[in-house]
């Protein structure tokens, strides 16, 4: 185990695959600190669901 899956051992995002995919997207930030293209391609995803989500009527 890193030191980043040590730090956030107790995290609970409600669901593995999620608490996995955050610890690999902070050891990639950690890698290339300076990197922008790195925190937008972790993100863009997440963003046009959101947006999805957002403009989407309820039920």
């Amino acid at each position: 185990m890193n030191w980043v899956a040590e730090e956030l051992w107790d995290v609970d995002l409600g669901d593995a695959r999620r608490n996995r995919r955050l610890v690999k997207i902070v050891e990639d930030l950690v890698a290339q600190p300076g990197s922008p293209k790195k925190v937008r391609m972790h993100c863009s995803g997440e963003q046009s669901t959101k947006l999805h989500q957002y403009n989407s009527p309820t039920s």
